[in-house]
């Protein structure tokens, strides 16, 4: 299964890939994942935007509707790994990182982790930030309704001072934070926890909120890529789209000429042009995923992008990413390449497995920052884990060092379409190079029976996909029957008085010595897996029925037709009734026809064909026969 298995061989990294939703994939299941976000219908009031620009979500105000690819989303799911946070492409490990989220979101990475407390007396908070209370079916638990969000706060009142402005700016960031930026898989809610951090505006830059919604991106791919039967996914799904078009541009509509925008995801939300991509359809992306070079993959998208700053070093850490209840991990050293390092072989990921159990579910009374306190602190001394390498001057090939540990422990294939296609093409290559001429001079006998285990275990492995297809047992296939052939003995050619030596001897047969076949293969169908001592020799039965007595003469088969040739017809003329006769005994087949061919010599014997018919006359003198 080296070429065509889907992995992983080893399995010491991908530790949960029996509850892995490729598995249900590899064996015909489908699954299509739906994005789940609100995107707001429109814009505040100016004097509202005004406050939010001076906010740290001043960026996503300009970014505008987008439409999601829910079958790439699908095709990325199948890949992401919740052991490592990142996807295992066939080029090797990847992720959505915090440079992307300053690059594509405009949000600020750096600042406290966004956590807090949620034993807070919701009415009375509501009421002081928001000057409203939601009631009734407009607030469940600690959830509010986002259309409660937008009918409350859809008109700014003339006569509003800076309080009245202030809380419709909370007001629309919680609409970002729970429709855009932060969903969860309702879709519809948005969690009242962020309001105590968006008391003072201005402090909004103190928290790192690019870390919180990376942190929920990760928890909603983590949580789809696992078989269930959930098929939303939350998170900042549109971030995953934009991060995927500029790393992957096969898959990316073609954008205007303006395309200069910043933050980045504002540039699909404009007119694109869609002809250039494949169609929507899972399996398609699936199979490109399943296939692509290593020239298909973009590390370093933003090197060429001068209009942006540059991202602080603390993007390239190795930290948890918080956001209240949910603890993520950021594996930088996992995806070196993506910052422009050579990628070593990293080191074992952090286990995860009891955090992925946490979430908010049931927990309305809970002190997150103390029950997250070791996270905190490793989070807060971020800066002591930025990993540093040597930059990247070549792609990593196959043959790499990283690449030949990451191999054998990634999931190669999502589809059995994709494992056909790319494990036959390096099935071959293997051939090719065993084949190929080296300068130590290897044993043939080495050569052919390394060829032969590897086409054996490509066999096999064709065998275990699809066995009612192929078969690989040898006892499967019917027994061959057993026949005796004895060796035809030799017929002298007796010489005419004519010949000299100067003609070809007649063909003798010589029974050669049978060869030890190489590799301990027995010859099928060979003469030599047949015994003849039951049989009598060759002299006592006659080959065919004919003795070295008998003349070449009986070898002689009679003639059936012998075309005649045009000068040795008859020019005489005859009746036109004795022609008719003619034909008729020829067609029939009369007794006196047959007779006569038997009486004369065998280089005597033709048949004349029927000569044609003339027209009868018409009664005119120039019509006579003369």
């Amino acid at each position: 299964m080296e070429h065509i298995g889907p992995g992983p061989i080893i399995p010491s990294l991908l530790t949960l890939q029996d509850e892995h939703v490729s598995n249900n994939i590899w064996i015909g299941g489908e699954v299509t994942f739906r994005a789940r976000y609100n995107f707001w219908q429109r814009l505040p009031s100016e004097r509202v935007l005004q406050v939010i620009r001076n906010t740290a979500f001043g960026n996503i105000v300009d970014i505008g509707a987008s439409e999601i690819n829910n079958h790439l989303i699908t095709a990325l799911i199948e890949r992401w790994r919740p052991e490592t946070h990142t996807f295992h492409l066939p080029v090797g490990e990847c992720t959505v990182t915090l440079e992307d989220v300053a690059f594509q979101l405009g949000l600020p990475i750096d600042g406290k982790a966004v956590t807090g407390t949620t034993s807070t007396n919701w009415e009375a908070l509501c009421l002081q930030l928001l000057g409203a209370i939601p009631s009734g079916r407009q607030i469940m638990g600690q959830r509010v309704q986002m259309t409660w969000l937008d009918s409350t706060f859809e008109v700014l009142p003339e006569d509003a001072d800076d309080v009245v402005v202030q809380q419709h700016a909370r007001a629309f960031i919680l609409r970002m934070i729970g429709g855009f930026l932060m969903p969860d898989t309702s879709g519809s809610r948005v969690h009242l926890m962020y309001l105590p951090l968006l008391e003072d505006l201005s402090d909004t830059y103190e928290y790192s909120w690019g870390a919180a919604v990376l942190a929920c991106l990760y928890r909603g791919l983590c949580r789809a890529a696992l078989i269930s039967k959930q098929v939303e996914v939350g998170g900042c799904l549109l971030l995953l789209q934009s991060w995927a078009y500029d790393r992957m541009p096969m898959f990316a509509p073609r954008l205007q000429e303006n395309a200069d925008l910043f933050p980045l995801v504002r540039r699909w939300s404009q007119h694109l042009i869609t002809t250039n991509i494949p169609g929507h359809a899972t399996k398609i992306i699936r199979s490109m995923l399943d296939r692509m070079r290593i020239d298909q993959f973009v590390w370093t998208p933003y090197s060429n992008m001068h209009f942006m700053g540059q991202t602080s070093d603390m993007a390239r850490s190795r930290v948890p990413l918080i956001c209240f209840a949910l603890v993520e991990w950021h594996a930088a050293d996992r995806v070196m390449r993506q910052f422009g390092l050579q990628q070593p072989i990293p080191a074992d990921p952090i286990n995860l497995e009891k955090q992925h159990k946490m979430d908010l579910r049931g927990k309305n009374d809970y002190n997150w920052p103390e029950k997250h306190n070791d996270w905190i602190q490793i989070w807060n001394n971020r800066n002591n884990y930025i990993v540093i390498g040597m930059p990247a001057n070549q792609p990593l090939y196959h043959y790499s060092e990283y690449m030949q540990w990451y191999l054998p422990r990634t999931r190669k294939f999502i589809s059995p379409d994709g494992a056909y296609s790319i494990g036959s093409y390096n099935f071959i290559k293997t051939i090719r190079d065993q084949c190929a001429p080296s300068n130590e001079f290897p044993s043939p006998l080495d050569t052919i029976q390394d060829i032969f285990l590897n086409c054996d275990n490509m066999m096999d492995a064709y065998c275990q996909l699809l066995p009612e297809a192929f078969s690989n047992t040898n006892n499967e296939a019917p027994p061959p029957q057993q026949f005796h052939m004895p060796a035809a003995p030799e017929i002298p050619q007796p010489q005419s008085q004519t010949q000299t030596d100067t003609h070809p001897q007649p063909y003798t047969q010589t029974q050669h010595t049978q060869q030890q076949p190489p590799l301990g293969f027995d010859p099928f169908g060979g003469m030599g897996n047949y015994s003849f001592s039951h049989l009598p020799s060759s002299s006592q039965v006659p080959l065919f029925g004919t003795t070295s007595s008998t003349p070449l003469s009986a070898f002689n088969s009679p003639p059936y037709y012998q075309p005649t040739m045009p000068s040795e017809l008859d020019e005489d003329d005859e009746d036109d009734e004795e022609e008719e006769e003619e034909e008729q005994q020829l067609v029939r087949g009369g007794a006196r026809h047959r007779q006569q061919q038997t009486q004369q010599q065998p280089h005597q014997q033709r048949f004349q064909p029927p000569r044609k018919r003339r027209p009868p006359g018409c009664g005119t003198s120039s019509h006579h026969r003369r």
